[in-house]
């Protein structure tokens, strides 16, 4: 009976995960086998699972070898401690066996002990427990950590006179960094903050605020130490302009500027950061247009295909019957005596015989393999020849002193008639690919063009130079951003005569050009 009841136990609690992992959209993340530890598009368990992923605000933080230890700054009620407690939420939740809130491609390590200090520290009768409580924290921190430890700590060095708490918060840091630990702190304290900048091992992030709005964004950003927003927000409320005013004498001019840079830095970063998410909204929007442009195509194709076939079976019906007609009167024209009655058969044939060139325009497919000496035409781009080497599906033809390669299946089959009927049609044609030659430029220019017209530019180019006979040219489109460069080489690798695609030289313009070679 005991037995059952622990099976019936195990069984329910694993169902109560996956159902936990389901509300909560969760994943599992690589496991770490070194000290790398990123966690991608995280979410704080608890939010999600009571506003719901889309009005959650995701995170990101990577701690490895030389970044063990984040220092997280910025205003009040801007987030730091929430994002701290979703950090070590999720750490606990993953090392239960608990799938959590995360992109699947995140990565975490697995670590040996925990050690936190999180608290309130505002209570005025027990503020001075308060501190000594925090400093035997840090004593049995200081005793028992080491390079598989998690410490976390929040408003790190509060609870006492503040020169002297930040400088025996600044001691203790120092020492934990010693023993390779990893964690997050969060704090206010500016020597703290100066003091990641210049350590192998700590690194400074911030909250990002609003500073039109001085409203938090409890977006987390690495690499740069947050302001208070003290003044900011004492503004914002309403207070006394000359309070402020001696306030800001007192604290010096020194400090104002240092942390007005910060402001300013870190107002740019969110503007940028939306930036990024906007063209990242951008990009995934073209990629979709791209698949969707793909399988329009396709469908195209097949139709096309099928109004192919459709249009030879009805060349090929009209082909037969007029055969048949034929035949007929090629009987009545021998039995027939009299001239003048052969003569108005032969104008009866000589009628069918016009209108069946007229209405039947495409050439029946031969049923046989292509070969080397046949005459055969591109499907798409018009190009023709005759055939000089078949290899491994591809095929090199020859026309009018000109080579071209193709893919095996995007050639048709050309007859010896059609073939002398085009070359009566196009007997100059020689002299004209020759002066086109001479006058064709290499390079083409699409800076400053719309993206469409630029992609369309460079098709017509391409093929252009293909059918002259160029083995390399060049597409001039600028550097900017780099996003009319991709897409042109995004459409370069679709097509089937192009080669390498590359930068140009430094010297001669770098990636503001790209060089194409044709083959």
């Amino acid at each position: 009976g005991s037995k059952r009841m622990n099976e019936k136990f195990m069984t329910d609690f694993i169902q109560s995960k996956a159902l936990l992992a389901k509300e909560m959209s969760a994943n599992k993340p690589k496991i770490s086998r070194s000290k790398k530890h990123h966690l991608i598009q995280a979410f704080n368990p608890i939010l999600v699972l009571k506003n719901g992923l889309k009005n959650t605000v995701a995170f990101e933080i990577e701690l490895g070898e030389d970044n063990r230890i984040l220092l997280l700054t910025g205003p009040n009620s801007g987030g730091k401690s929430i994002l701290l407690k979703s950090f070590g939420l999720i750490q606990l939740m993953f090392q239960k066996g608990l799938l959590v809130p995360l992109s699947a491609d995140s990565e975490m390590r697995l670590f040996s002990q925990f050690l936190v200090d999180i608290g309130d520290n505002q209570s005025v009768e027990n503020e001075l427990s308060t501190y000594s409580a925090h400093l035997n924290k840090m004593k049995y921190f200081l005793e028992n950590a080491d390079e598989n430890t998690l410490v976390m700590a929040d408003e790190f060095g509060t609870g006492t006179e503040p020169d002297y708490g930040a400088a025996m918060a600044e001691s203790i840091l120092v020492e934990l960094n010693k023993k390779k630990i990893s964690g997050i702190f969060t704090t206010h304290f500016n020597n703290l903050k100066a003091l990641a900048e210049k350590s192998q091992g700590i690194f400074n992030g911030a909250m990002l605020f609003n500073m039109e709005t001085l409203t938090p964004t409890f977006r987390f950003k690495a690499g740069s130490p947050g302001s208070s927003f003290a003044f900011e927000i004492a503004r914002n409320i309403g207070l006394s302009e000359r309070v402020i005013k001696q306030a800001a004498e007192k604290i010096g001019s020194t400090r104002l500027n240092y942390d007005r840079s910060l402001l300013e830095l870190q107002d740019k970063t969110r503007q940028l950061m939306d930036e990024l998410e906007s063209l990242r909204r951008k990009q995934s929007n073209l990629d979709d247009l791209k698949k969707n442009y793909s399988e329009l195509k396709d469908n195209l194709d097949k139709r096309k295909d099928l109004v192919e076939k459709e249009a030879q079976k009805k060349a090929l019906d009209m082909l037969a019957q007029t055969q048949y007609e034929l035949k007929s009167l090629k009987t009545e024209f021998q039995k027939t005596p009299e001239p003048e009655k052969k003569l108005a058969i032969r104008k009866v044939i000589d009628d069918k015989v016009e209108i069946l060139e007229e209405k039947v325009k495409i050439t029946p497919k031969i049923n046989r393999p292509l070969a080397v000496g046949d005459y055969a035409k591109h499907k798409y781009k018009g190009f023709e020849g005759e055939i000089l080497d078949i290899k491994n599906g591809q095929v090199k033809l020859s026309h009018n002193g000109f080579e071209w390669k193709s893919k095996l299946d995007e050639l048709e089959f050309v007859s010896q008639s059609e073939k002398r009927k085009e070359e009566r049609r196009t007997g100059n044609v020689t002299s004209q690919m020759i002066d086109k030659r001479k006058s064709f430029s290499q390079d083409l220019a699409v800076r400053g063009k719309r993206t469409e017209e630029a992609l369309n530019l460079t098709d017509l180019f391409i093929n252009e130079a293909i059918m002259l006979g160029f083995d390399r040219v060049r597409i001039l489109h600028g550097k900017g951003e780099g996003i009319l460069r991709q897409m042109i080489r995004n459409q370069l690798k679709g097509m089937a005569q192009v080669g390498m695609v590359a930068d140009e030289h430094v010297e001669f313009g770098g990636a503001g050009i790209t060089v194409v070679e044709l083959g």
